[in-house]
C-alpha cells in the first residue's frame, strides 16, 4: 500500500514539474518575443521620426521568430500612429520580404492562427498580383479568417477595391464595415460613400452607411433617410435608422414610424433602445415606436446610466 502511494505521490510530483517547466519556458518564449517587438518598434519609430530612409533600410530580420516579430511591430506602429510614411514602412516590408512569410505561414496556419496572420498582412499588404491568392480565404468558415483576407486584397490592390467588395460572398457585420473603415482611415482606399449609398448591392450600401457614421458626414442626411424609408433589405434599413441615430439629426417621424412597424419585434427593440442612448427625447421615440418599445426607453432613461438630472442636494 505505502509503495502504490509513494508511486502515485512521485507520479503527481513529476506531472507537477513537467507543467511547471512547460508554463516557464512558454513565458519566456513570450517575453523574448516581446523584447524583440519592442527592439524593431523602436527601431521603426526613430525611422519615421528622422525620417531616414537608410536606416529603414539597416533594419533587417533573417529568421522567422523576428520577420513575426518585426510584423507585428509593424502593425503595431500602423495602428497606432496617424500619418507615418507608408514609403518608409514598404521599404523595411519589402526588403525582408514580410509579405511572403505572412502568406505563407497563413497557408500552413489554421483557424484564427491564419486570422492573425492575414491580419499582420494588412499593415504590409502583398503585390496585386499575389493578393489573388487571398481569395480562397475569403469563403472560410471562420469569419475573421474571411475580413482580414479581403482587408488585405483591399490594401494590396485599392483601385479594384469596389469590385472586390461587391463579389465577397457574404453580408458584412458591423466588426467588418470598421475594419474596412480603418484602411479608409489609414488612406489606403479611394473609396467615397455616395456611390456605395446608391448602389444596388446591399453589402456597399451598407459600407457606405458605416462610413457615414464613422466619420459622422452630415451632408449625407438625404441619402440615409431615403435608405431608411425605402431600402428592400430590411437589414440595410435598420442599419440606416442607427446611422441616423448615431448622427444626432431631426428625425422625420412620420414615415419612418410606418417603416419601423415593419420590424419585427426583436429589432425594434434594439433600435428603440439605441436611439434613447443616443440621447432622443422620449417624445421623439414615442412618436416613433409603439408602447412596449416606449416603455423599455423609458426605463433606460430614468436609469442611473442615463440620468440626466443632479439629484445632489448642493445644487
Amino acid at each position: 500500500m505505502n509503495g502504490a502511494l509513494t508511486i502515485y505521490a512521485a507520479a503527481v510530483f513529476a506531472a507537477t514539474a513537467v507543467l511547471l517547466l512547460a508554463a516557464a519556458r512558454r513565458h519566456a518564449v513570450r517575453r523574448r518575443r516581446d523584447v524583440r517587438r519592442r527592439h524593431y518598434v523602436a527601431r521603426i519609430i526613430t525611422v519615421l521620426r528622422h525620417d531616414d530612409i537608410f536606416a529603414a533600410e539597416r533594419i533587417t530580420a533573417r529568421t522567422r521568430r523576428h520577420r513575426q516579430a518585426l510584423a507585428e511591430a509593424l502593425h503595431t506602429i500602423v495602428c497606432h500612429t496617424y500619418g507615418a510614411d507608408a514609403r518608409l514602412l514598404r521599404i523595411i516590408a519589402r526588403q525582408n520580404r514580410l509579405d511572403r512569410f505572412l502568406m505563407r505561414r497563413a497557408a500552413f496556419a489554421s483557424g484564427y492562427r491564419r486570422a492573425q496572420y492575414l491580419m499582420l498582412l494588412t499593415s504590409v499588404p502583398p503585390l496585386a498580383s499575389r493578393a489573388r491568392r487571398l481569395e480562397r480565404y475569403t469563403r472560410s468558415r471562420n469569419p475573421y479568417v474571411r475580413i482580414y483576407a479581403l482587408s488585405a486584397m483591399l490594401a494590396a490592390d485599392p483601385d479594384a477595391a469596389i469590385r472586390r467588395l461587391a463579389a465577397y460572398p457574404h453580408r458584412l457585420t458591423p466588426f467588418d464595415i470598421t475594419q474596412i473603415s480603418a484602411l479608409l482611415r489609414r488612406g489606403l482606399l479611394p473609396i467615397a460613400f455616395e456611390p456605395l449609398l446608391t448602389d444596388t448591392n446591399p453589402n456597399l450600401r451598407m459600407l457606405g452607411l458605416g462610413i457615414v457614421r464613422s466619420f459622422g458626414i452630415d451632408t449625407a442626411r438625404k441619402h440615409v433617410i431615403r435608405i431608411a424609408e425605402e431600402d428592400d433589405d430590411m437589414a440595410v434599413a435598420d442599419d440606416a435608422l442607427h446611422t441616423l441615430a448615431a448622427l444626432g439629426n431631426d428625425i422625420p417621424t412620420e414615415r419612418l414610424r410606418r417603416r419601423i412597424a415593419t420590424f419585427d419585434a426583436r429589432r425594434r427593440k434594439a433600435l428603440c433602445r439605441f436611439f434613447a442612448a443616443q440621447g432622443y427625447s422620449i417624445r421623439t421615440i414615442e412618436a416613433m415606436f409603439d408602447s412596449p418599445e416606449c416603455e423599455c426607453a423609458r426605463k433606460l432613461i430614468d436609469s442611473y446610466k442615463k440620468s440626466i438630472v443632479c439629484k445632489s442636494p448642493s445644487l
